[in-house]
C-alpha cells in the first residue's frame, strides 16, 4: 500500500503534532514517538526520498535515500497507515471511518511529492514511531523471532521450541520473541482453528502429529491473511475471525455447519474456539501398581518363666548349684577317729 503510492517520491512537509480533532489534538504525543523529539524526527524525514518498506513481524520500517535513519513504525491494536484519497485497509475495528483530512488520532503525517500525504494513527496510543540507524541490531528487530511467513518453521524446529515449556500453546504464539513473530490474536485462533488444537494445550504435551498440522497452519493462515491484504470481508469465510466479535467471552454460538464455537479467556486474551473439533484430551491414570507384600516371618520372643534365670552365662563361669545339690564334704582320717571315740564314750556311759 505504501510502496505503491510513495516509494520513489521525496518528503516535502511533515507534522509530528497530532491532528484530527481527537482529545490531544494540538499536542506533541511523546510516548508514541518513543521519546524522540519534534526536531528529531522532522530531520529524519525532510527532503529524503523514500526508497523502500520492509516488515519483520509486526514492525514496519521506512527506509530513505541517503544518510540518516530509518523511521520503524509498530502498530499497537488500533494503529494504521492511511493515505490521503486511497482507500485502505479496512480493519474489523475501524469499519465507520470518513473521509475528513487529517484523519482523526494521526499523530505523523507526510506529504510526499506528486500529492501524496500520509498520516500514521492511532486511538489507544499503544503503537510506536521510532527512530534506528541500524534496525537489524537494535530492539525490538533485533529480539523478534523468525517472521511467520519469511522462513518457513519445520516440524522439527517447532517441536523443540515447544518442548521447553509448559505454557498455553496461544500465550507461546503470541509471544513475538519465542516461536515466530507476526501472528496476533485472532490469527492465533483461527491457526489453532485450522489444526484442530485447543488455545489451552500445554506446548509440552502437543503431539508431534499435532505439531506437524500447526507448522503447516501458522504458514497457511499467514500466507491468506496477506493475499487478503489484511481485509476481512476477503478472509475465508470458515474463519473463526468472522464470528469472535459478537462473541464475548464466557458466550458460545452453534453454526449451521456444526461448530460449536466457546469464547473464554485464555493467555489473558479473548479467544474463540470449536468445542467439537479444539479439545484438551484427558489423560488417563493409570492405577498404581501394587506393591509384593513380603511376608516375613517372626520369630516370637519366649517369655520367660517364674524363677528362671535370665542372666546371660559367662563361657569362663561354671553353672552355680543349689544348696540341697551340693555335694558331700569328703571325711578324713582326724574326723572318722573323732567320730569313733564320741561312739564309744556313749556306749560307756549306758
Amino acid at each position: 500500500f505504501i510502496i505503491e503510492n510513495c516509494k520513489g517520491k521525496k518528503v516535502t512537509w511533515c507534522s509530528v503534532i497530532e491532528q484530527g480533532g481527537g482529545p490531544r489534538s494540538g499536542q506533541y504525543d511523546d510516548i508514541v514517538h518513543d521519546g524522540h523529539s519534534e526536531m528529531e524526527i522532522r530531520k529524519a524525514l525532510m527532503n529524503r526520498t523514500l526508497m523502500d518498506v520492509g516488515r519483520r513481524g509486526k514492525q514496519m520500517w521506512l527506509n530513505f535515500a541517503g544518510e540518516g535513519p530509518s523511521v520503524l513504525l509498530h502498530f499497537g491494536m488500533t494503529g494504521s497507515i492511511k493515505i490521503h484519497g486511497e482507500t485502505g485497509v479496512q480493519y474489523q475495528s475501524s469499519k465507520n471511518e470518513t473521509s475528513e483530512w487529517p484523519p482523526r488520532f494521526c499523530k505523523l503525517e507526510i506529504h510526499f511529492t506528486g500529492k501524496k500525504y500520509l498520516a500514521f494513527c492511532d486511538a489507544r496510543r499503544l503503537g510506536r514511531i521510532r527512530l534506528r540507524q541500524d534496525i537489524f541490531k537494535t530492539p525490538p528487530i533485533s529480539e523478534l523471532a523468525r517472521d511467520a511467513l519469511e522462513t518457513e518453521l519445520s516440524p522439527t524446529e517447532l517441536k523443540a521450541e515447544l518442548s521447553t515449556t509448559t505454557m498455553p500453546i496461544k500465550a507461546a504464539l503470541l509471544d513475538q520473541s519465542r516461536i515466530v513473530a507476526g501472528i496476533g490474536n485472532y490469527m492465533v485462533d483461527d491457526i489453532l482453528f485450522d489444526a484442530g488444537i485447543h488455545p489451552g494445550s500445554a506446548c509440552n504435551k502437543l503431539e508431534d502429529d499435532k505439531v506437524e498440522l500447526l507448522a503447516k497452519s501458522i504458514r497457511r493462515i499467514s500466507q491468506q491473511a496477506c493475499e487478503a491484504n489484511a481485509e476481512s470481508s476477503r478472509f475465508p469465510s470458515q474463519w473463526l475471525f468472522h464470528h469472535r466479535w459478537s462473541m464475548p467471552p464466557g458466550t458460545t454460538k452453534s453454526l449451521d455447519d456444526g461448530r460449536a464455537l466457546r469464547s473464554e479467556k485464555i493467555a489473558g486474551r479473548t479467544t474463540v474456539y470449536d468445542t467439537k473439533s479444539q479439545f484438551v484430551k484427558k489423560s488417563v491414570k493409570k492405577s498404581p501398581k501394587k506393591k509384593k507384600v513380603v511376608n516375613i516371618k517372626k520369630e516370637k520372643t519366649k517369655l520367660p518363666t517364674k524363677g528362671t534365670n535370665t542372666t546371660p552365662k559367662s563361657k569362663d563361669t561354671k553353672p552355680k548349684l543349689a544348696k540341697s545339690m551340693k555335694a558331700p564334704r569328703k571325711k578324713g582320717k582326724a574326723a572318722s577317729k573323732i567320730v569313733a571315740i564320741r561312739k564309744s564314750a556313749r556306749i560307756s556311759q549306758r
